[in-house]
């Protein structure tokens, strides 16, 4: 008889996510910037995120298709480490990066546009790379 791999508890599960959290937050660069904006880049070669700040990659990590919750914790995150001074975090759309970003579910824009109203105000379009 194999065992069953556990789920983790709430309490487990909750614990990892702010190690998570504190981990990305500490390696996030200070920015000697009075107000800036961020963009959220898809690579397509390693399939990462990339969080850039002009040419400066910030942050990296794996994408997964339909990572709009990503997004939603990462917007919140980098509002926690730069504050007011960040006005946007702008996704970046090709066909790739919608693809991964949103997917197939209906309401992944929206998600996504309703973080980043919440944390920066932001009501502006997404960028096209050729911007």
């Amino acid at each position: 008889m194999s065992s069953a791999h556990k789920p983790p508890s709430r309490h487990e599960f909750r614990q990892h996510r702010v190690a998570e959290e504190r981990a990305i937050l500490e390696q996030l660069p200070e920015i000697e910037c009075d107000s800036f904006i961020l963009h959220w880049e898809f690579a397509p070669d390693s399939r990462t995120w990339t969080i850039k700040y002009g040419e400066q990659v910030l942050y990296r990590e794996p994408a997964r298709q339909e990572d709009y919750p990503r997004f939603e914790l990462l917007a919140r995150l980098l509002r926690a480490r730069y504050g007011q001074r960040l006005r946007d975090l702008v996704p970046v759309s090709t066909p790739d990066a919608d693809f991964y970003l949103y997917g197939d579910y209906l309401g992944s824009v929206a998600r996504v546009e309703a973080a980043r109203q919440r944390n920066f105000g932001a009501l502006s379009a997404r960028r096209d790379p050729e911007d």
